[in-house]
């Protein structure tokens, strides 16, 4: 056994951040800015959600510090480090990270941590609520106008059948997510046009949408991706089918909503000039960030963390 002089384990605070893989950047931050801020909110996100959270924060306190934190897996690394600190109920801080299709076991019995009731941040923007937003704010179409029952409607039931038409694939997915969880590593989905191009038939203009996945042939499309029961799967798929909005994967759903919207504005440019009908699909996250829907225990427990 060699001899521990005790150096070998010494932790610095260059050694700490590390060991925080794709946190790192998040804690260096708050590292940073804590003695600077010691009255601000510091929220920390995944990915491209600050727009959203920040939103409704502002709702309760305009001085708020975004942090980004690449990723579900850094939002928790970054609470757990955090939350071991003698000096963390000093400082104002929100955790917040999207349900996805983990079973979040922990996490949901955390009040120090939301974890969304849907799959995530950009299920919350295709609701049916949302879509009549956006085509009052920014398409300019009024409620009392003929059109917009017509096409609020259209896009409702499009949208069920597209969500119908990966359905197949979602519960397959998450029963996959469900049994190995990290360790079944990360499919190639993190471009959604690889969903609607090779997984459905996708055919905006006509709304079509049919699946070419199946479970039973999972290997044509994913040749190393684990295997999971038959019944792994129908249940999964039972739990997403009691929500389709909100339960399917929302990168898809989102693509669905913006090129509804941009095949919607292509029939109106040139025929209703009142209207603005620019594509979308830049940064959709920002700009329809105005017409989400807002869970009220997203309130709830940004009021809390404010008060604690």
């Amino acid at each position: 056994m060699n001899k521990d002089d005790g150096s070998k384990n010494k932790i610095t605070p260059t050694a700490l951040i590390a060991s925080l893989g794709s946190a790192q950047d998040a804690y260096a931050t708050f590292q940073q800015e804590k003695n600077k801020l010691p009255n601000f909110f510091f929220a920390f996100f995944e990915g491209l959600d600050a727009a959203y959270y920040g939103m409704i924060i502002r709702m309760f306190r305009n001085d708020v510090e975004p942090i980004k934190c690449h990723n579900k897996e850094g939002v928790k690394k970054v609470y757990k480090k955090l939350s071991n600190e003698p000096n963390f109920n000093h400082y104002k801080t929100g955790f917040f990270i999207d349900k996805d299709f983990d079973l979040n076991v922990d996490e949901e019995k955390n009040e120090d941590i939301f974890v969304t009731k849907g799959y995530s941040i950009e299920n919350y923007y295709v609701t049916k609520e949302s879509f009549e937003r956006v085509l009052t704010y920014h398409i300019g179409l009024k409620r009392s106008d003929m059109m917009f029952s017509k096409i609020v409607d259209e896009y409702t039931k499009a949208q069920e059948n597209f969500s119908n038409a990966i359905l197949e694939f979602n519960g397959w997915y998450c029963a996959l997510r469900r049994r190995y969880g990290d360790s079944m590593g990360h499919l190639d989905l993190d471009n959604n046009k690889k969903v609607c191009k090779e997984l459905i038939d996708y055919d905006i203009p006509n709304r079509k949408f049919h699946p070419k996945f199946s479970h039973s042939k999972y290997k044509t499309f994913f040749p190393d991706a684990g295997v999971v029961s038959t019944k792994e799967v129908i249940e999964a798929r039972n739990y997403i089918a009691e929500d389709l909005v909100l339960r399917s994967r929302g990168k898809e759903e989102l693509k669905f909503m913006i090129d509804f919207l941009n095949d919607l504005c292509t029939k109106f440019k040139g025929k209703r000039p009142d209207l603005h009908t620019e594509s979308f699909g830049i940064d959709p996250l920002n700009h329809l960030v105005n017409c989400a829907e807002v869970e009220e225990r997203l309130k709830n427990y940004i009021k809390t963390r404010l008060a604690s």
